[in-house]
């Protein structure tokens, strides 16, 4: 009778662990949920309209991976830090233009390309997705603000904030602005631009040490020369464009002249496609081993060839590792810092002209 009661009192014991373990247990899933849902999210998405895209609208991308990154990926994670906020990247396909891609619109999620793992703030698998046109799907809440907007104007109960870039004459808000807040949000972003770019991802980062490893790239110099968009464009390359500094002749003259660069090797990664100019800098640097970029990535495999924002991505690893760095005009958009930009070094005959007589008028 005893042993029997011993075993009954045992049972009831058993089963109130039990219990009180499932108890626990049931109590922690439902605190983590309240937790899960806590969260709230900062999306930028591009429209033809202040709010959401109409049906039919199609985004087509807007900049490239530099401005991109600059403009919209650096900035997000920080405003919405301030608004307590994880950050959620657009789509890449909604996001970087198809006119550096050869017109093709981008297959590839961002892991392709950087390494999201080690951004801060930011939630790679968001509770919603995009549609089509580049809208929000999810039974979420959320409100649209102009991307200019702000975060003290921002409702805060809503569950996703929508930043929305799109043309609007009154405010010169466009669909490729770079995001702007206040003074102190805007020092912060343009500091976390300046001492940290996100990093590449590690299969572009392979192919950029195995091409370095196949040419045994050491002592090397790397150039970027901006043509084509850029060679008559006066607000982006002031103030006569990229033709006066990006000439044979001009390049030739700097390399050996102005700066007797003597490394002998020299890297060129350029969007101009006439193939007489790239004679014309292999015939005036003469005594240099040129390499172009087509040379470079020949033996990539034919999906990486095929994404012109991947080629990107290799050539800044590898213009990472030059010994001389130089760029065309502006940010820096290979590398990490410029040695020298061609753009400093113009000169302009008709003022150069007008200081020599000057000096002539009065001291000679």
């Amino acid at each position: 009778m005893l042993n029997k009661n011993i075993i009954t009192l045992t049972s009831r014991l058993t089963l109130t662990l039990i219990f009180t373990i499932t108890l626990k247990l049931v109590l922690t899933l439902l605190k983590y949920k309240r937790i899960v849902t806590r969260n709230k999210y900062l999306v930028l998405i591009f429209s033809d309209r202040n709010g959401k895209p109409s049906k039919d609208y199609k985004p087509t991308g807007y900049g490239g991976f530099c401005h991109n990154e600059h403009g919209y990926l650096q900035s997000l994670p920080v405003i919405a830090k301030f608004l307590n906020r994880k950050a959620v990247f657009p789509l890449p396909k909604n996001s970087l233009d198809r006119y550096h891609n050869n017109g093709k619109e981008v297959d590839y999620p961002w892991e392709k390309y950087l390494n999201i793992d080690k951004i801060n703030n930011l939630e790679t698998n968001p509770p919603f997705s995009f549609s089509d046109n580049g809208d929000i799907l999810t039974e979420l809440s959320i409100a649209y603000y102009p991307s200019n907007t702000p975060i003290h104007k921002m409702r805060k109960n809503v569950d996703v904030i929508a930043l929305v870039n799109y043309n609007d004459g009154k405010s010169r808000l466009k669909t490729y602005s770079s995001l702007k807040q206040t003074p102190a949000i805007n020092f912060l972003i343009k500091y976390n631009i300046k001492m940290n770019r996100y990093y590449t991802s590690d299969i572009l980062k392979n192919y950029a040490t195995q091409i370095i490893s196949k040419f045994k790239l050491e002592n090397f110099t790397f150039i970027h020369i901006r043509r084509g968009d850029f060679l008559d464009n006066y607000s982006l390359a002031p103030p006569k464009g990229t033709r006066p500094y990006t000439s044979p002749q001009f390049i030739s003259n700097f390399i050996k002249i102005k700066k007797k660069i003597n490394n002998k090797t020299i890297i060129i990664a350029t969007n101009e496609k006439n193939m007489d100019y790239k004679k014309k800098l292999v015939e005036y640097l003469d005594n240099y081993k040129i390499i172009f970029e087509e040379e470079l990535i020949n033996d990539l495999p034919t999906n990486i060839l095929n994404d012109n924002y991947c080629i990107y991505l290799i050539l800044h690893e590898i213009a990472k590792q030059s010994k001389i760095n130089i760029g065309t005009c502006g940010y820096v958009r290979l590398g990490d810092k410029y040695t020298y930009r061609l753009a400093h070094y113009q000169t302009d005959l008709k003022l150069k002209r007008k200081i020599r007589d000057i000096l002539e008028f009065y001291f000679l």
